[in-house]
């Protein structure tokens, strides 16, 4: 049965016995502690071909990202985990049972369950992308895969009982694409504003057979010889489709600006409202190319969005030093706490990852400065190859921490000696301090040895899996067991959660939480906004997380809807999720 129980317009999810938290403000203590596949019930291994030094094909390499949301709408995180395929030594991919993508269902405190055959019919492609969201507007949450070749849609029909059962549409729901793609990442988001979600595929290149580079024989880097790619090899264009309010998607790529764009070799897409005006702007990485950024400006007199790309004029097509990059996994969040969401985008080894400030004003219009390296991102990346990124607050202390998942690309790099770059390299944690980044170290605190164990990882999820007030991740790794990271740090403040009803018109909102002002304390705001579709090859949690100070006893929820339209809830408690209903609200 569903556990969500209406109270008000709050669902209080009250944190279990042994929570760590005391009624006098603790020493800071950041921890993460994996759990195992014994204690977490999660067994999944990915696999894409061969492993190691006999990688030939990119295929093999790039591995795939993270799904994490309620599939069966009980309240808890359940986690969606894409499979690959085996490689022929031509090349050619092989698909069957054990390409089968695997669904885990959480018990609410982070011990999963797999899914089975009672969870229908899962996607069996050789996969990379996953997004979640409820497209046929029935108040659950539908499954979107990416795949090499056809792309598949699995509709949820979730029972009065609580089970979840998929059903995979055998026309792919009119987004399948076409058997030459290569699609990586998606992005779900109500773009033409008419109230359902529509859907960007990212497609990176043409895996055609008969090129010369994808021979199997060997390309070099830094004097390595590593599997070819993507340099050389055709790009692929990019997909777009409407939704047409019952979950079919028509395809209108070639009546917008994204067909009329060059091809790249394209990751992950991100739909929000980058330039403040109320609508879902567009933001592509793309690997080794120029990224992609689509600004909203309405519709034309055919109801087909008018997207403008302005990714030069912007400042986010490249490095701060003019260059390319190899555009990976994305994170949105509100770095600087000014209201105006900044971006962050993990690249490739021997350059840094981009942080991309939000300077967006009306007499401007969208406008991003890489500052990475002011803000202490540049030089702890610069030989780190990142793929998943997310924000989220550790130790609970009000400020946005950054996540980012590496491992490098080339299995082949360990014997070449090349300086500082391995395969498997550590995830990093970079705390927020007194305006900057600092990245968190092994030195003297093995707290974060679970943390940083040097992986292949690939994506990488955030979300509160065991309910305890604080946030957890999960990272995908490249053949081999993902990992889940329990959150063990000290609770120096609270939290409050927001879970927005119905699940459709949560998606691009943007939710303001405001502190009480009083003689002791200013009032202070945080930010956030609802997405599918971010990090790399994957979907986050759409209830929102915010870490707060612990003086921050009650709390008011301003939400601006999809449409425009604004509501406010006051007078919140903190330390609990609250279920916040369209029209409850003030």
């Amino acid at each position: 049965m569903r556990r969500a129980v209406w109270v008000g317009v709050a669902l209080v999810a009250s944190m279990p016995a042994g929570a760590h938290v005391s009624s006098s403000a603790p020493s800071p203590r950041c921890a993460f502690r994996i759990r195992t596949p014994e204690q977490s019930g999660v067994s999944f291994r990915h696999h894409s071909g061969s492993t190691g030094p006999e990688m030939r094909f990119m295929i093999e390499c790039v591995g795939s990202g993270v799904g994490m949301f309620d599939a069966d709408d009980d309240g808890d995180l359940d986690l969606y985990l894409v499979q690959g395929g085996d490689v022929k030594p031509n090349g050619e991919i092989v698909v069957g049972e054990r390409s089968r993508d695997s669904l885990y269902l959480n018990d609410g405190f982070a011990n999963f369950s797999e899914g089975g055959d009672e969870v229908g019919e899962l996607s069996a492609g050789f996969g990379f992308g996953v997004v979640a969201g409820d497209v046929d507007d029935d108040g659950d949450e539908d499954i979107l895969v990416m795949n090499l070749g056809l792309n598949d849609l699995l509709e949820n029909r979730l029972d009065e009982d609580g089970v979840a059962r998929f059903v995979r549409r055998e026309d792919g729901g009119g987004f399948a694409g076409e058997v030459t793609d290569w699609s990586m990442g998606a992005a779900l988001g109500d773009i033409d504003r008419d109230g359902d979600l529509d859907v960007y595929v990212a497609n990176y290149l043409a895996h055609d057979l008969s090129h010369r580079m994808l021979s199997g024989s060997p390309c070099r880097w830094l004097g390595c010889e590593v599997p070819c790619g993507p340099e050389g090899l055709d790009p692929q264009g990019d997909r777009l489709y409407l939704n047409d309010g019952s979950g079919y998607f028509l395809e209108i790529t070639k009546r917008t600006a994204v067909g009329k764009a060059r091809p790249a070799y394209a990751f992950q897409p991100v739909f929000s409202d980058l330039d403040g005006d109320g609508d879902l702007d567009l933001f592509v990485s793309n690997d080794s190319m120029p990224n992609s950024f689509y600004v909203n400006e309405g519709l034309d007199a055919h109801g087909i969005p008018k997207l403008l790309e302005q990714s030069m004029r912007s400042g986010l097509a490249l490095s701060d030093s003019g260059k390319e990059q190899a555009g990976m996994g994305v994170a949105v969040g509100d770095v600087d706490r000014d209201g105006l969401f900044d971006l962050v985008m993990t690249n490739f080894s021997r350059e840094p990852n981009a942080l991309y400030r939000n300077a967006s004003c009306d007499a401007s219009g969208a406008l991003f400065f890489d500052e990475a390296g002011r803000f202490g991102l540049g030089r702890p990346s610069f030989f780190d190859l990142g793929w998943g990124a997310t924000f989220f607050d550790v130790e609970l202390d009000g400020d946005a921490d950054l996540f980012i998942a590496n491992g490098h690309v080339y299995p082949q790099v360990d014997a070449c000696n090349i300086s500082q770059v391995k395969f498997e390299q550590p995830d990093r944690i970079f705390f927020w301090e007194s305006g900057r980044f600092v990245a968190g170290s092994l030195e003297g605190d093995d707290d974060l040895a679970d943390l940083m164990q040097a992986r292949a990882s690939r994506g990488a999820a955030a979300g509160d899996l065991d309910r305890d007030g604080d946030v957890d991740v999960v990272v995908s790794v490249l053949g081999g067991a993902p990992r889940i990271l329990e959150n063990t740090s000290t609770h120096v403040g609270t939290w409050v959660g927001v879970d927005l009803r119905p699940v459709t018109d949560s998606v691009g909102s943007r939710v303001e939480v405001r502190t009480a002002r009083s003689s002791e304390e200013p009032q202070a705001s945080w930010v956030s906004e609802v997405r599918r579709g971010s990090s790399f090859l994957g979907t986050e949690p759409r209830r929102l997380h915010f870490g707060l100070p612990r003086t921050a006893e009650k709390v008011s929820v301003l939400v601006r809807w999809p449409d425009g339209t604004q509501e406010s809830w006051v007078n919140q408690s903190t330390g609990q999720m609250l279920l916040l209903a369209r029209g409850s609200g003030g």
